[in-house]
C-alpha cells in the first residue's frame, strides 16, 4: 500500500490542564519529528 492516511484518536479525559496540554504537545512534536529524521513524515494534503 502506497499510500494511505494515519487518523489520530485520543481517549477521552476530562479537561486536561494546561500543563497536560503542554506535555502531549510536546510529545506529538517529538514524535513528528522522529518521523522526519526517519524520512516517512507524509505529505501534506492539497489544500487543506
Amino acid at each position: 500500500m502506497s499510500e494511505f492516511i494515519f487518523l489520530y484518536r485520543r481517549p477521552p479525559t476530562q479537561n486536561p490542564s494546561s500543563r497536560q496540554m503542554e506535555e502531549r504537545m510536546r510529545r506529538w512534536q517529538a514524535w513528528v519529528e522522529k518521523l522526519e529524521k526517519g524520512g516517512s513524515p507524509g505529505t501534506p494534503r492539497a489544500g487543506h
